[in-house]
């Protein structure tokens, strides 16, 4: 076990921080001078990568250390009340459906549901576990149970293989208050667990106590986590002497009796795993069990029985580990004992659980030795008897091993030194390679395969990290690992190398730098930092690979010439002698031009000497010219350098320059007969000319040619000149023409005939300026213009006149034909009369006056609105109408004066038409008269009548006047009607209260009674010449009338007889009663 220790710790000891190894991408030589790119930022940091890899890849999974990944379960009860049940995954759906009962589970970090997915941690230098126990209830209620019930005192176990031990220190043992909740009673790391030689086997009691078991009972039930136990079956402690660790051998059997042996009664301290059903394997493990469910959720035959055997002995010594995998091949055993005290008279409805995490690794020693055995596992157990029944749940990782193999991981960061728009090369490769040194030459990684990205995901990016894991034939390659030299045991995977190549040119414009590093957490694994620069040289190379591509005259020999020059090109000058974008010069760019002038005249001339007219010119050349056009369509895709290309533009270029002539003359359309005959002649001249020079032809060509056009241009101008002049003579302008001028025109004209015999520039020009200065000196129609032009200064002036009106005036100005049909439209002398456009904008005047007018009447604000608003209804309509009707088409209304003017008059005479000032004052003066009238208004004192006269005259309206006085069916009525009839009630009322005055109701009446009537009567009776309201008479009617009623006056006869009987009843003397009844008639 020490030496386990020493060989971790040389490791780490020797673990280097950074190897730094510069590696050139470029496929062509080149020094990296010069990497500054200064408008480039700066990162240079691996940071920027970030810390999680964009592609994890596993080049070969089978050819790892531990492969195939397996999960195997074995869920069984058996016992009084059952017999054979198997609760694994999908085995009977009927009681179980496809739900997971397992009492021990197992999952490695990032497992999910599926056990078979997410078990990459196999490839890892250390795998994470999670075990949990208990959690499930051993006796569900589904298999008949009154509810689901725990066992009394259970026990848990982990086994792992003879191929992985424990991570030191890295067990976690959690236990819960209960199992249907995530609440922590306590979380520990066990003692112990190390990988000293002392603490492979021990035995612990009570490492956590006084657990609260949960129940419904509300009973104060304590637990204890106990018999916490290790054994390591490579750790001989049988015989005499220390204890040792023998990795060779095989396991001693009485580790096989802890793995398998049971025994009801038996302590976890003596039977932790009891997994029986290895040593008492039943056919319906692999017969029953694998028709209902998936193959690997069963432990088949060859894994539990001896019945595999392995017939290749120099491969597998001793035999034994191909057979029994669990049992032979069992390395470390931890047991835990669930004490939950004496069993209670109640059954458990709820228990604590437990989870346990830690990590593994390979078991170096063992594979040292090779004696890993064939099947990689890491198991997790529970088991208990109880209620007469034996429970076995167990559930196990597996994976197969390969003991020669030696897993690695590689994880490379790619990154720019500095923030450019360039992405990191996607033809980038890289090969891992063990260098020179430790007495050992450079070679390549056996089996080394790097794959940076699955599906082209990294393509384009600007940093990239990816982890790849390998692993390589350790056995057979043992120096890439480690070696012997100068008797140091040297780490030779913490110096392996990447190097770097980039396949596509177009991509290298690289530095590549790698540092590598061994994982501080991992010492399987490298990290290589690889930093891209920039190299000026390379960029440049690059960036003229892609101008090249933009030179269209180049053809691709020519192309492929330069990129193939590019290679070897290692100076900054060689490549500006080729091409300096800058100044726009260097030999490619020359060449462009070359060849762009050698196809334009290749074209050109194939062009013309296909066309349908070349048989119509001088036919003497046609065979140099056949024979020239031919070499140059077999040269022009070849790598042609300038000189050849000039050499050819030379030859084909005076018979272009000569046919080219020569068509250009036949296709000059103003040109005469004779004037391209004698053209034509002056080429042919030259041409035949042996004594010229080529470049003296050629110039003498394009002289030619150039003479022709501008003579064809000349003959056009003169034709159009000519056809004007022609059209003059039927005009005003030439027959009324004054002096001279008719006559110089007519010569004119005439000499013009003499120029289509000329081929002299000159001599056209001259006939053309005489017959075009003639042209304009004829003046016929100056006058006519003058007047037109006067007449329109006039028409601006008028500036009652709409847009419509003037445009249509001014077009008839323009189409006039004499100065007469001018001077009728409108006035243009001081003297003369008014023409139309004057006399309409004198009505469009008055009409736009007339519409003023007119808003003005109808205006509400304005003061004279009455005559509109109380106006009868037909006047009214008719304002309205003519009002809009101008106001509709004033702006729109054409240059006719007739319908100007009927605007005007319908709009002038609805105005003058509105008659409701005097239908107000009629109403007024009928009202007053019938107010007067004492027949109509009887009751009405004056002072009343001054104040209806004087509110009628207030009112605007009619409907306001016969409010006051109105009439209907011959009787009137309105609030002047309603107060006479108030007054009439009045002056009843005062007639009738005068009367009462001498009757006994008001003689006999009380004095305070009498007095008030009394004093309402005079106040009535002083106000009746009043200016009275309605209300006001009609309350003095009222309140008198209250007074009169209100008379408490009765009968004198009453009042006698009423005495006489009183007197009579109450007194016995006779002569009192005759005398008052004496005094009383008296």
């Amino acid at each position: 076990m020490k030496k386990i220790k020493k060989i971790s710790k040389v490791l780490l000891c020797t673990t280097l921080p950074f190897v730094p190894v510069v590696a050139l991408a470029a496929t062509s030589g080149g020094e990296s001078n010069n990497t500054s790119n200064g408008d480039r930022s700066v990162v240079n940091n691996p940071q920027v990568v970030g810390n999680v890899p964009n592609s994890i890849i596993y080049i070969n999974k089978d050819n790892m250390t531990f492969a195939n990944p397996q999960h195997y379960q074995y869920n069984f009860k058996d016992g009084t009340l059952k017999s054979n049940y198997y609760f694994n995954v999908g085995y009977d759906t009927n009681r179980y459906g496809n739900n997971d009962f397992s009492i021990a589970t197992i999952k490695m970090k990032n497992e999910t549901d599926n056990k078979f997915e997410n078990q990459d941690q196999w490839y890892e230098t250390e795998q994470e576990w999670e075990v949990t126990f208990n959690r499930t209830a051993p006796f569900l209620k589904r298999e008949g149970y009154d509810f689901d019930t725990w066992s009394n005192s259970p026990r848990f176990g982990i086994v792992l293989s003879k191929s992985l031990q424990f991570v030191e220190n890295s067990m976690e043992i959690t236990v819960y208050k209960s199992t249907t909740s995530e609440e922590v009673f306590t979380k520990f790391k066990p003692k112990r667990m190390t990988n000293n030689l002392d603490d492979l086997e021990f035995h612990l009691n009570d490492i956590v106590t006084n657990i609260p078991v949960p129940n419904k009972y509300g009973k104060n039930w304590k637990s204890t986590l106990t018999s916490f136990n290790r054994w390591t079956t490579s750790l001989v402690t049988w015989e005499s002497g220390p204890i040792r660790l023998e990795p060779s051998w095989q396991p001693n059997a009485k580790y096989a009796d802890l793995f398998t042996d049971w025994g009801n009664g038996r302590s976890a301290d003596s039977q932790p795993i009891r997994a029986y059903f290895v040593d008492h394997w039943r056919d319906e493990l692999e017969v029953s069990l694998n028709k209902k469910g998936n193959r690997f959720l069963y432990p088949p035959k060859s894994i539990v029985d001896r019945s595999v055997k392995d017939y290749n002995r120099g491969e597998w010594p001793n035999n034994w580990q191909m057979s029994k995998k669990f049992q032979d091949n069992v390395g470390t055993i931890l047991g835990f004992g669930y004490n939950t005290g004496a069993k209670p008279y109640h059954d458990y409805n709820d228990q604590n659980w437990f989870k346990v995490t830690f990590k593994t690794r390979k078991n170096d020693l063992r594979f040292n030795v090779k004696n890993t055995g064939g099947l990689a596992y890491v198991m997790a157990g529970f088991t208990t008897f109880d209620k007469n029944t034996n429970i076995y749940s167990f559930n196990w990782k597996a994976a197969d091993v390969n003991p020669n193999r030696q897993n690695y991981s590689i994880e490379i960061k790619e990154f720019k030194e500095k923030d450019s728009k360039y992405k990191l090369p996607n033809s980038v490769s890289y090969q891992l390679v063990r260098p020179a040194g430790n007495g050992l030459e450079e070679a390549v990684v056996p089996e080394q395969s790097i794959t940076l990205s699955d599906n082209g995901q990294r393509n384009n990016v600007d940093t990239w990290y990816s982890r790849i894991y390998n692993s390589f034939d350790k056995a057979a390659n043992p120096t890439f690992w480690t070696a012997q030299y100068n008797g140091q045991n040297k780490n030779i995977f913490e110096t392996w190398q990447l190097k770097p190549t980039i396949s596509n040119p177009e991509e290298d414009i690289w530095d590549i730098v790698t540092t590598s590093k061994v994982d501080p957490n991992d010492s399987n694994r490298l990290i290589f930092e690889v930093k891209y620069v920039i190299n000026d040289l390379k960029l440049k190379k690059d960036n003229l690979r892609e101008d090249l591509k933009n030179f269209k005259n180049l053809n691709n020999s020519q192309k492929e010439f330069y990129i193939n020059k590019l290679n070897t090109i290692n100076d900054a000058n060689e490549l500006k002698k080729l091409l300096d974008k800058e100044n726009n010069t260097g030999e490619i760019k020359d060449l462009d031009d070359k060849m762009g002038e050698l196809k334009d005249l290749y074209e050109k001339s194939k062009n013309l000497r296909n066309g349908e007219n070349f048989a119509n010119y001088d036919q003497k050349y046609k065979v140099v010219f056949d024979e020239v056009l031919t070499k140059i369509s077999t040269k022009i895709n070849q790598n042609l350098n300038k000189e050849e290309a000039q050499g050819l533009i030379d030859e084909v270029k005076t018979l272009w320059e000569y046919y080219n002539s020569l068509e250009k003359i036949a296709t000059l359309t103003n040109l005469t007969e004779d004037q391209k005959t004698k053209l034509n002649k002056e080429i042919q001249d030259k041409m035949a000319d042996v004594n010229a020079q080529v470049a003296d032809k050629v110039s003498s060509f394009k002289n030619t040619s150039s003479k022709g056009d501008s003579i064809n241009q000349l003959m056009g101008q003169l034709a159009t000149l000519k056809a004007a002049a022609e059209k003059a003579k039927t005009t005003n302008n030439y027959n009324l023409a004054t002096g001279d001028k008719k006559p110089n025109f007519d010569n004119a004209l005439a000499a013009v005939s003499g120029a289509d015999t000329s081929v002299d520039p000159e001599q056209i020009k001259t006939l053309i300026t005489n017959l075009r200065n003639a042209l304009d000196q004829l003046d016929g129609e100056k006058s006519l213009n003058d007047a037109k032009t006067k007449g329109k200064e006039e028409l601006a002036k008028l500036t009652h006149l709409n847009e419509s009106q003037k445009t249509l005036i001014s077009n008839k100005i323009t189409e006039a034909h004499t100065v007469e049909q001018v001077k009728d439209l409108i006035k243009i002398e001081e003297n003369g009369s008014k023409g139309s456009a004057n006399l309409l904008d004198e009505q469009m005047q008055k009409l736009r006056e007339l519409i003023t007018s007119g808003e003005k009447a109808t205006n509400s604000e304005d003061q004279n609105y009455t005559n509109y608003d109380q106006a009868t209804s037909d006047k009214k309509e008719a304002l309205d109408t003519a009002l809009k009707n101008a106001k509709d088409n004033l702006n729109k209304v054409g240059d006719s004066l007739e319908t100007v003017t009927d605007f005007v008059t319908k709009l002038e005479s609805a105005l003058n038409n509105l008659d409701g000032n005097s239908s107000l004052q009629t109403a007024k003066e009928r009202a007053i008269n019938a107010i007067n009238d004492i027949q109509i208004f009887p009751n009405l004192n004056q002072s009343q009548k001054d104040a209806l006269i004087a509110l009628i005259n207030s009112k605007n309206t009619l409907n306001n006047i016969q409010a006051i006085v109105g009439s209907s069916e011959n009787n009137y009525i309105g609030t002047a009607k309603d107060l006479d009839n108030a007054m009439k009630y009045l002056k009843e009322e005062i007639a009738a209260s005068e009367a009462i005055k001498n009757k006994d109701k008001y003689n006999n009446a009380s004095v305070k009674v009498k007095n008030d009537f009394d004093a309402k009567f005079n106040e009535v009776s002083g106000k009746v010449n009043d200016n009275l309201t309605l209300e006001q008479a009609t309350k003095l009617k009222e309140d008198l009338k209250n007074e009169r009623e209100a008379l408490d006056g009765v009968s004198s006869d009453i009042l006698r007889n009423e005495l006489i009987y009183k007197v009579n009843a109450d007194s016995p003397n006779f002569d009192t009663l005759v005398f008052f009844k004496t005094f009383w008639i008296s």
